[in-house]
């Protein structure tokens, strides 16, 4: 059978098989605080209090603070929508679910020490909760638990909690400090993203997955020597062999990082979201696409270490103006600079032997550049649409010019070709439209389709006694 009765303000709906009440709705113009009892008897007998009802603070308005007891096992939906003064919640229930989320007037949250678990997305949104101390009993945190906490500069994470969930903090843009107690094991994917202002990261001694080596501020898991979560002040140990996936993403205020010789691997996304990067130190002994499309960073320092430069390493780094390439260095892979549009001179070392496909396109502020003598390859479309390319020095160690090479240099007024080039492939260099003088070489025996269309300033050329073939095009336009 089910009744009904009012007890201090609350519409209970008492189930008397079981013994037991839920919570159905509050007087609309209570205010204040309200504490709901975890029994109460009523006509000889003692209700428990396990269930608050949909909708039963809907629109309390001048509600500011409520305590929830441990007998409470289920809370409906939109139970506390519209309360735009609740700013204190005291929590008692074993496993905490997603009853306040999304409620951006909580300030403080109480969980009382029968609380073991915090359910997905429990406090998401809560914009202005400052800090919250989980109690001892606390084994698990859930996906998204206190995501896009903005506000939030402190949280206290209990001995005993074992696994924080995928995005549990992420977004938490206010938080400046995190300990993993030794219990934790298991943290999810990105559950720091965002955490903007986090300057210091330290795992508990013993924690047998975890650790913060040296001092590092960053998690680092033991086991495989990946930094999983970085920030501010990370300064990455040298025995820390890949970093992990998201592990500084969405550091917006991090301006500088140094990657040891120990790195062998950068995951996805490692570095997303790192406005405010500008200086990258490399010390890895391979350079992979770890930065490809970073717009903010200015400076790149490689060191002695460095042997390679792979494909679209730094790809799309808009704001890039100096980088160092040490003489260690043997190969620049294809695309590694392309889309660099600040960057105006670049120093390759001797020790350089090829230059990959398309490694400078469209690098449209580079002026000048030396290549070594050494380099025997250079890529197709190395420098196409190095609109700012005025000169530039062929070794006598490159044997061709390939497909496109200088296609849409169209600063570049004068080029000598070594004795070492003996073909010149399709448009290596179409629309030059500046190019006024061009030297060939005797050992050049074939030209190329359309490689020097739209050469409208050439009035002139020298064709060597050795070149057997023209292709179609090869001087079209050229006025």
């Amino acid at each position: 059978m089910i009744l009904r009765t009012k007890i201090d303000g609350l519409l209970y709906s008492l189930d008397t098989d079981n013994q037991e009440a839920t919570v159905e709705c509050i007087d609309k113009g209570r205010t204040g605080k309200v504490v709901i009892p975890e029994s109460f008897f009523y006509q000889g007998i003692v209700y428990k209090v396990t269930s608050i009802g949909w909708y039963a603070f809907y629109g309390c308005s001048s509600l500011t603070a409520i305590t929830i007891p441990k007998s409470v096992t289920s809370i409906g939906e939109e139970a506390f929508d519209g309360c735009t003064s609740l700013e204190c919640i005291t929590i008692n229930c074993a496993k905490v679910g997603d009853w306040f989320r999304g409620n951006s007037s909580i300030k403080i949250i109480i969980l009382g020490a029968s609380v073991t678990s915090i359910g997905y997305a429990a406090f998401r949104d809560c914009r202005n909760l400052k800090s919250i101390t989980l109690p001892k009993g606390v084994t698990s945190i859930g996906w998204y638990a206190f995501y896009g906490c903005s506000r939030l500069t402190c949280i206290i994470l209990s001995e005993g909690v074992t696994s924080i969930g995928e995005r549990t903090f992420s977004n938490c843009s206010s938080l400046t400090a995190i300990n993993i107690p030794k219990s934790v094991t298991s943290i999810g994917r990105e559950a720091f993203d965002g955490c903007s202002s986090l300057v210091k990261i330290t795992v508990a001694e013993g924690n047998p997955v975890y650790d913060s080596r040296e001092g590092c501020n960053a998690i680092i898991e033991t086991a495989s020597n990946t930094l999983v979560r970085g920030c501010l002040n990370t300064i990455i140990p040298n025995s820390v062999t890949s970093i992990g996936e998201s592990a500084f993403a969405f550091c917006e205020s991090l301006s500088a990082i140094t990657l040891p010789e120990s790195v062998t691997s950068i995951e996805d996304w490692a570095f997303k979201g790192c406005t405010s990067l500008e200086r990258v130190t490399i010390n890895c002994a391979n350079v992979d696409d770890w930065f490809k499309g970073n717009s903010s960073i200015k400076e790149i320092i490689l060191g002695a270490s460095v042997t390679s430069i792979g494909w679209y390493a730094f790809d799309g780094c808009s704001s890039l103006n100096s980088i160092t390439i040490p003489e260690s260095m043997t190969s620049i892979g294809g695309k590694a600079f392309s889309n660099c549009s600040s960057l105006t001179t670049i120093t390759i070392p001797a020790s350089v032997t090829s230059i990959g496909r398309s490694t400078f396109y469209n690098c449209s502020s580079l002026t000048s550049i030396n290549i070594p003598e050494g380099v025997t390859r250079i890529g197709e479309s190395a420098f196409y649409k190095c609109t700012s390319l005025t000169t530039i020095t062929i070794p006598e160690s490159v044997t061709r010019i390939g497909n496109s090479t200088f296609s849409g240099c169209s600063s570049l007024t004068n080029i000598t070709l070594p004795r070492g080039v003996t073909s010149i492939e399709d448009w290596a260099f179409n629309g030059c439209s500046k190019l006024a003088n061009i030297t060939f070489s005797e050992g050049v025996t074939s030209i190329g389709l359309g490689a020097f269309r739209d050469c409208r300033s050439l009035t002139s050329i020298n064709i060597p006694e050795g070149l057997a073939s023209i292709g179609g095009e090869a001087f079209f336009i050229c006025i």
